[in-house]
């Protein structure tokens, strides 16, 4: 009996996921391009920065699209092998059935080379390893620690291709957990780095002491996949409330999104006399009001880390009890102590040190953190990839 719910319950999910395929099916192939895009997302820093005059096809993978014009149908048969693979890695029938697709919309598209932007897409990473259909790179786009990617429960963990990562430091966590890389690059961030290459740092206008970079997202007393960062995040939200009501300092946040509920939350959190920046990802909106802040505030987010990297004065506050959130390196720029009097001394500390003393302690670890190379990302990220297509 019990086997038997099992095979109707593996029914409905499929007949779900095939009314789902049929209903975003478009019969066509992928356009015909030495280089594919793997997923429609982060694809536009990697034309508009890298590549803006090199035509490519993207690959749409988040089940927004099946494009199944002929030459995927007739490559989907070719690549039938693929279901039957035994790896340790996605061995359900959807999962299988995905990733022949997937191989079969890149054989079809012609493509030599396959980057993604989504560095941590477990589809990705199955498909530069086990198919064999071109050569595949990655570009980091986020902080990736073991807590959060699963690599501390003894799980396998599936390879990544060549790896163009923010630093050595990302090298040493990888590593550390024995994460296989076939090969990385160090290049910094490809998005602060051409945003940097635009805009160079001068230092703070100085408009703001203090910017908050929102970790804000709906549900944010409720939903947490890790209850450490949850208590981690509504203890600094109280210690920075409390912080902007005993203090005269001109107070701002950098929002991550367009819901007219995330600053109806920092209005109600902070007061009205707090200034809450637009979100606009276009004219990247967050690095420009940490532009205009003496001090960026954080828990862990990649902004504050690039920030950080080019020389602007970050209070990494981690009050989730996890190493792992720590930066790398402590100094003034961090505290994990849960405690309001340290995160507001450690705040005063920050506002109150001279350029040259914050340069002088924090040099090293902006290094090792987040480097700014002088051949910034986008630029290296674009001749690797045109050698390649050579």
């Amino acid at each position: 009996m019990r086997r038997l719910l099992r095979y109707v319950a593996l029914a409905f999910y499929l007949a779900g996921r095939l009314r789902r395929v049929l209903r975003n099916a478009r019969f066509r192939s992928p356009i015909q391009s030495k280089l594919a895009i793997f997923d429609r997302e982060g694809s536009q820093y990697l034309l508009g920065y890298c590549l803006p005059d090199v035509k490519a096809c993207v690959l749409p993978v988040r089940g927004e699209e099946y494009l199944l014009g002929a030459r995927v149908l007739w490559y989907m048969l070719l690549e039938v092998r693929i279901f039957f693979l035994r790896t340790r890695f996605y061995r359900d029938i959807a999962s299988r059935s995905f990733h022949v697709y997937l191989t079969a919309c890149i054989r079809a598209s012609g493509a030599r080379v396959v980057v993604t932007h989504i560095d941590n897409n477990h589809h990705f990473r199955w498909i530069a390893e086990f198919s064999g259909a071109a050569t595949f790179c990655a570009v980091q786009n986020g902080t990736r620690l073991p807590v959060e990617e699963r690599w501390n429960t003894g799980e396998p963990i599936l390879p990544l291709p060549e790896f163009f990562c923010y630093s050595q430091f990302d090298i040493d966590i990888f590593r550390r957990y024995e994460v296989p890389v076939k090969q990385f690059h160090p290049v910094g961030s490809l998005i602060a780095g051409y945003y940097r290459k635009r805009v160079p740092w001068s230092g703070s206008s100085r408009e703001f002491d203090v910017c908050f970079i929102s970790d804000w997202y709906p549900g944010v007393h409720r939903d947490f996949e890790i209850p450490e960062l949850k208590r981690a995040i509504l203890v600094l939200h109280y210690f920075l409330r409390r912080w902007t009501r005993n203090s005269k300092a001109r107070v701002c946040v950098a929002t991550r999104s367009p819901n007219p509920g995330e600053k109806e939350y920092y209005k109600r959190l902070l007061g009205e006399a707090t200034h809450l920046a637009d979100f606009d990802p276009v004219s990247r909106s967050t690095y420009r009001i940490m532009d205009q802040s003496l001090v960026a505030v954080t828990s862990a987010s990649t902004a504050g880390r690039e920030a950080f990297g080019w020389g602007q004065r970050v209070l990494f506050s981690n009050f989730s009890g996890l190493a792992q959130y720590d930066p790398p390196t402590t100094g003034p720029w961090h505290i994990n102590r849960a405690d309001y009097s340290s995160f507001a001394r450690a705040l005063d500390d920050l506002l109150n040190m001279s350029d040259m003393d914050y340069e002088k302690q924090s040099g090293p670890a902006r290094a090792y953190f987040m480097p700014y190379p002088d051949v910034p990302a986008h630029e290296f990220i674009r001749n690797a990839i045109l050698t390649k297509l050579e």
